[in-house]
């Protein structure tokens, strides 16, 4: 054992020294950081880049020609709310759980000479920002590229979401789907006397009633110079005189023949016996035989139909033709009310999508300005017809003739008295032969034809393989073999060396001394606590806890909600999918 040593105790100027020198380092780092740090802010969650790409993919199916504005510098805005009363995205919410801001979330549109611009705002509890893009050129744009166009028809499928909560009507704490109500209850707290203990003031290890104190103490290395010394390349391992490494090496697999024995048809056909049958069709396809026919009262003259007919100068009705009506799209339009009103006026609708309009907070508590006005949706047919809802309809034109002959005077035709021939185009009344159907003016037979070969015996199957632990890839197989070489000898080499029970480190010796003294005893101390578990109220002397009264289960609430995702493609009907009836012109691929 070591005696001992004198205990210099603390030097507080040196702590002092040290404690500022590291409070100014912090200031320098705190410094340097605010002026390098970049701004973190565009790292959004994918919740929200998600949910952000979901309402502008939802707004470039929406905004078709019709609904695009007409005017260059005109705008068109859809908010998120009234995205999803239209059934055009689902509800969704951000990484936190919460909903978005219906009202300040928005898509807007806004009329460019030759394009348009599509702005998607987010706002969020947490998250808010906009994307911008450009969109291409459309039925109303200026100076547009003369390329070639296609039309794509826009389709949309239902979707349906449904979201599950959960709430505690009368009150508690949810928690899977169970609600436990809680209530306060008190009681005595115990007091309790710790046992003495033993301690080291002066540092060290506590072993019975004893401090150690471990302390490295170092020498100088015995320096020799020694030859034969072994070593390895850099990474292998030495081993007596020998070095050992692990080296990737490989060779080509092994095959082996499996008999397995069978027939089969290798271009197809169903197997029989040794024979594979095979059965193929094609059309026959001839020209449709045809003859001229003519109604009642007519005679075929080559292929026209011809009679007399004779007039005997009476008037007749003329006949009454109605052109084609057409349909077209209402132009759009808004009529605004301004003012000071409360109550939101009798059809009109308010941009803020609110119920109450106010000049002042004072008119309305509860609700602030943001609009002062709203406005009515107007509909006019500005290339004449009757509007009906939000299409305009042209009446076709009507027309009299007098496929008789005569004068026409009103709806009558004024005829003299004479004879003339009419003449119709003959009916052509195709026939096929027996066996074949028309269609059109084709006659088609279904031709069967059959044949067969004889099937291929397969009597082998070449497999590849290796030894065993080792990797197929292929051809080839890996394996991992730990390999030998001799150690080199060096020629001469200086080395270091110690006693025994002593580390070397570089040209110094270094041993573990350890020295003890008798540790301080500590008197118990009086503490007041919760046996029980609960918070203990030291003022009082009490400890205060909840206690489970009950608990039930939770009521569930699901929300269905039912929406489209639409999509736009060149094909007139896709599978499972939906037309809605709106188009547009895009440049066609080539």
């Amino acid at each position: 054992m070591y005696s001992n040593e004198k205990n210099p105790g603390v030097n507080w100027k040196d702590i002092i020294i040290k404690v500022v020198f590291v409070f100014l380092f912090v200031l320098l780092l705190m410094w340097l950081f605010k002026k390098s740090t970049p701004n973190m802010t565009p790292f959004y969650s994918n919740v929200f880049r998600e949910n952000i790409k979901y309402m502008q993919d939802a707004a470039e199916s929406y905004y078709t020609n019709e609904r695009l504005p007409k005017n260059i510098g005109d705008t068109a805005e859809i908010t998120l709310g009234e995205m999803i009363r239209k059934n055009m995205i689902l509800e969704f919410v951000d990484k936190d759980g919460n909903e978005c801001d219906k009202e300040a979330s928005y898509v807007q549109v806004v009329k460019n000479k030759n394009d348009y611009t599509l702005k998607v705002n987010l706002v969020c509890p947490t998250e808010k920002n906009f994307v911008e893009k450009t969109l291409g050129c459309y039925d109303y744009c200026e100076d547009c590229d003369k390329e070639e166009k296609a039309t794509e028809y826009q389709f949309k499928q239902a979707t349906s979401k449904t979201n599950v909560s959960y709430t505690c009507p009368s009150g508690g704490t949810l928690k899977d789907g169970v609600c436990y109500v809680y209530g306060n209850s008190s009681y005595k707290a115990t007091e309790v006397t710790s046992a003495s203990e033993y301690y080291c003031p002066n540092g060290g290890t506590l072993k019975n009633g004893k401090c150690y104190v471990t302390k490295e103490e170092s020498h100088a290395a015995t320096e020799t110079t020694k030859t034969g010394v072994y070593y390895c390349k850099d990474g292998d391992i030495l081993d007596g005189k020998i070095c050992r490494t692990s080296k990737n090496s490989t060779y080509t697999a092994y095959t082996r023949t499996i008999y397995e024995g069978g027939y089969y048809c290798p271009e197809g056909g169903e197997l029989w016996g040794s024979k594979c049958y095979v059965t193929d069709s094609y059309n026959d396809v001839k020209t449709a035989t045809y003859n001229y026919s003519c109604p009642s009262g007519y005679t075929l003259s080559g292929t026209k139909c011809v009679k007399k007919v004779t007039n005997n100068g009476n008037s007749y009705n003329a006949t009454k033709t109605t052109g084609k009506s057409t349909t077209y799209n209402a132009s759009f339009g808004k009529t605004y009310k301004k003012g000071q009103f409360q109550t939101k006026p009798a059809g009109y609708t308010c941009s803020t999508g609110k119920q109450y309009i106010c000049t002042s907070s004072s008119n309305c508590p509860g609700y602030v300005t943001v609009y002062t006005g709203c406005y009515k949706k107007t509909y006019s047919c500005p290339q004449g017809g009757t509007l009906n809802g939000t299409k305009c309809t042209i009446s076709g034109k009507t027309t009299y003739t007098c496929p008789y002959g005569g004068t026409l005077n009103g709806t009558i035709c004024k005829v003299a008295g004479s004879t003339s021939t009419v003449s119709v185009d003959a009916n052509r009344d195709y026939s096929c032969p027996s066996g074949y159907s028309l269609s059109g003016t084709k006659c088609y037979k279904k031709i069967y034809n059959e044949y067969s070969y004889k099937a291929t015996w397969e009597d082998e199957e070449t497999e590849r393989y290796c030894n065993s632990g080792d990797t197929l890839k292929g051809n080839t197989c890996y394996t991992t073999k730990e390999t030998t070489y001799n150690a080199y000898i060096t020629k001469g080499e200086t080395v270091y060396t110690c006693s025994s029970k002593e580390k070397l480190n570089g040209k110094l010796c270094y041993k573990t001394v350890t020295s003890s003294y008798n540790a301080s005893k500590k008197t118990g101390t009086k503490t007041l606590s919760c046996p029980s578990g609960g918070t203990l109220n030291s003022k009082t002397s009490t400890c205060n806890s909840s206690v489970l009264k009950s608990k039930y289960n939770a009521t569930k609430v699901s929300k269905v909600s039912n929406g489209y995702i639409y999509k736009w493609s060149t094909s007139e009907t896709l599978e499972g999918w939906e037309r809605t009836g709106a188009t547009r012109q895009v440049a066609k691929t080539k």
